[in-house]
């Protein structure tokens, strides 16, 4: 006899196995100013009603047994607010002045009745029992157990999404744009996907499912795998734009975190909002989001989602957890002050594109590339054939000509040359013009005291002043790959890899070692 496969599995779950449910009839409402008004599963696993967003608002949504929401409706509203099931079989979420802002869309389509599952599906059904409309198949920001995720399906929080492609691979965006995230099938699994679905199994396994994948592929396994009873497991993307596994005990209400997509949160782009900088410190595992110098000032301390627009005018930002900064003088004036420095400004000022902690990066890469070689970058003479220095440094690095770079004052000195070359490497990785090319600050670091692996980098390209190839910017990094879209390689994954319970790197003060230590000599 053939062992069943993990796609069969799947499929007698989702399809061969009904559950109870309980009948919503038309007419039904929901107010938000009583938070004991519920439409409850048969067996009280899940129910739909309104729960706190904020000491004055509610979200009216699916909740797991304690109050942990796996839907919503729309956005959060008063105590005031209703979700009603009208007679014209139309689902609407009203705030308290009676204004819809949230709608099933399903208005004289024949729905007849709404319906609360034991697997937390909200359904709106016509006369034949006809399923016109489900929370399983609109997914807002999560899904649960006994639901699939399919490729015409996005979820969304706030600037960020997340998509299973065509292709099988899973993506996390910023502004329905900037990939940050990219995990697909591996290598070795060749095959080509028909409808590929993303399903969550009850003990914690996350899986790409597909008629050509007999078996599924396995993306991940919660850290509680197969453990506990009464345990509800979800994936949901978080305001701070990062994709998480969850584990929740029946009744408690309380979550517990058991994977996430990105272990360095760090490269959730535009985690620390406009022109913030995201770093680590010694004492924590928590991100700290800072101003990259004393011209910038955070918008407000105590309220991390006001962000002051280009006419400086504060408007509600939906970045979440994200700290957003502003400069002290408009933007303008900002870049006449640092285009002073000649040679050091990443593309992306130039081009008016999101400022990271990639710009900074360039900016680092640019200064170490001086260092090495004690000659300004944009420098252009008849020693560099009237190239810029940069370019023509690559040049005889691509020919081996290490020592052609180092600056010729150590020409006599006891110089480590593996350090120098690294050192070298690493500038031209900082100085990539795509952001999605350079390293985080901490593999920087990594890469300088030779603890990651510093492959050949690509040839860094020709950015003029006021000018820029492209403005079109592709970021896709994760804790396995500098850039899964890059034309061309990235450093070694394999030694980009974090491991989990040990606190990041401190970047600075790290940094200021490696610094010292660039030009040191080899032991002995």
């Amino acid at each position: 006899m053939k062992p069943i496969s993990l796609f069969s599995l799947f499929f007698l779950s989702f399809f061969s196995f009904s559950s109870s449910q309980t009948t919503i009839p038309l007419g039904s409402s929901l107010s938000a100013s009583n938070p004991n008004q519920t439409w409850s599963s048969p067996n009280n696993t899940f129910y739909v009603g309104f729960t706190p967003a904020s000491p004055s608002t509610y979200t009216a949504a699916v909740n797991f047994d304690g109050g942990v929401p796996i839907w919503t409706a729309g956005p959060a509203v008063d105590s005031g607010a209703t979700l009603r099931l009208l007679s014209d079989g139309n689902l609407q979420l009203l705030n308290g002045s009676g204004s819809p802002v949230w709608s099933s869309g399903t208005a004289s389509v024949g729905v007849d009745s709404a319906s609360i599952d034991d697997f937390g599906n909200l359904v709106l059904r016509n006369r034949t029992g006809f399923a016109v409309w489900s929370s399983f198949a609109n997914p807002t920001d999560t899904i649960v157990p006994n639901q699939t995720f399919g490729v015409n399906q996005v979820f969304h929080s706030g600037y960020y999404s997340f998509q299973l492609l065509r292709s099988g691979n899973l993506t996390l965006r910023w502004n329905d744009s900037i990939v940050y995230w990219n995990e697909g099938l591996n290598s070795s699994v060749n095959v080509n996907l028909t409808s590929p679905r993303l399903g969550l199994q009850s003990v914690g396994i996350l899986s790409i499912l597909d008629s050509n994948l007999p078996r599924g592929y396995i993306v991940a396994y919660s850290n509680d795998y197969a453990e506990g009873t009464d345990v509800l497991r979800f994936l949901k993307l978080d305001t701070d734009g990062n994709l998480r596994m969850y584990s929740s005990d029946r009744g408690s209400g309380r979550t517990t975190m058991r994977w996430a997509a990105l272990t360095d949160q760090c490269q959730v782009y535009g985690y620390c909002g406009n022109f913030g900088i995201c770093s680590y410190n010694d004492t924590s595992s928590t991100p700290i989001c800072g101003c990259p110098s004393q011209n910038f000032v955070p918008v407000d301390a105590n309220d991390e989602n006001i962000l002051l627009d280009e006419n400086h005018n504060a408007k509600v930002s939906d970045f979440g957890l994200a700290k957003l900064i502003h400069p002290k003088d408009h933007r303008h004036r900002t870049l006449t002050s640092v285009r002073g420095t000649r040679g050091y400004l990443a593309p992306e000022w130039l081009a008016n594109l999101p400022i990271t902690s990639k710009s900074d990066v360039y900016s680092f890469g640019m200064v170490l590339l001086e260092i090495v070689s004690g000659r300004r970058n944009f420098d252009v003479s008849e020693q560099t054939n009237r190239k810029k220095f940069s370019l023509w440094a690559y040049e005889e690095y691509d020919k081996g000509n290490v020592t052609a770079i180092l600056d010729k004052r150590l020409a006599t000195a006891d110089v480590d040359m593996e350090q120098v070359t690294r050192a070298i490497e690493v500038s031209f990785w900082c100085i990539q013009e795509q952001p999605s090319q350079r390293p985080m600050m901490g593999k920087v670091v990594q890469m300088l005291e030779g603890v990651a692996d510093c492959e050949k980098p690509p040839a860094p390209k020709v950015v003029t002043e006021g000018s820029v190839s492209g403005t079109s910017i592709n970021i896709s990094s994760n804790v396995s790959a500098l850039s899964t879209f890059a034309s061309a390689p990235a450093p070694s994954s394999s030694s980009s890899h974090q491991t989990m319970g040990i606190s990041p790197i401190d970047s600075e003060n790290k940094l200021e070692r490696a610094s010292f230590s660039l030009l040191h000599s080899a032991p002995n």
